[in-house]
């Protein structure tokens, strides 16, 4: 029997700052939990060797990024000089492919986020949401190799960024019938794409020089 135990403080830092606003919504009470359980007990299965090792700690930290995605984008806002305010949902989603490569980032960005669209009452975009973010996701998984050159994370990010307002204003004016009106909503999602980028590659190069990812990026395939 082998025992997985994702035990790098990074991870209970991010838990512990991320995620537990969660309690503050009696429904998700109960997720709170379920995660934390997940990331400090050991991970206990019939051992099938060191794939089977990788490809626990991979989903491990996908159900975190999925997490992470959603919380950020519910919870931590930032004053806009556009529309009020813009969440930090995005950081988390170049994070995640940056980290966890373009099919587990795909998963945890467009997933995570369209979860907190759905939370949010805001259900109708969450189709764009899935399909966006995971683009997202896809996109800087695909231009990094663990992790990446600083160059290769910016090149990626604002690739995905650009994507980010252009696909959401293709979403809202042709699906969702705003048309040119969906304009509106373009330098908000400017300003939030440049503040979340921004954010991503502070958070990386700061959790990389703590040499808190070193374990993340051996898992990266």
């Amino acid at each position: 029997m082998n025992i997985v135990i994702i035990e790098e403080g990074v991870i209970y830092g991010l838990f512990f700052f991320f995620i537990w606003p969660l309690k503050i919504y009696p429904f998700w009470h109960f997720l709170y939990d379920q995660i934390f359980c997940m990331l400090t007990l050991p991970v206990i299965f019939d051992g099938e060797g060191p794939d089977m090792k990788k490809q626990v700690k991979q989903i491990v930290m996908t159900a975190l990024f999925m997490a992470l995605c959603c919380t950020a984008t519910m919870v931590i806002h930032v004053p806009s000089p556009t529309q009020g305010f813009v969440n930090l949902g995005d950081c988390m989603v170049l994070l995640s492919g940056w980290l966890l490569g373009p099919w587990y980032g795909m998963a945890a960005a467009g997933v995570g986020s369209a979860m907190a669209d759905v939370l949010l009452s805001y259900a109708h975009y969450a189709p764009g949401t899935l399909v966006i973010k995971g683009a997202m996701g896809l996109l800087c998984g695909l231009m990094t190799a663990r992790g990446g050159s600083v160059a290769s994370r910016l090149t990626s990010g604002v690739l995905s960024e650009i994507w980010m307002v252009g696909g959401y204003f293709c979403y809202a004016g042709l699906l969702l019938g705003k048309g040119w009106g969906a304009a509106a909503s373009v330098p908000g999602n400017v300003f939030q794409g440049v503040v979340c980028l921004a954010a991503a590659l502070a958070l990386y190069e700061a959790l990389d020089r703590a040499r808190a990812l070193s374990f993340l990026k051996k898992e990266r395939s």
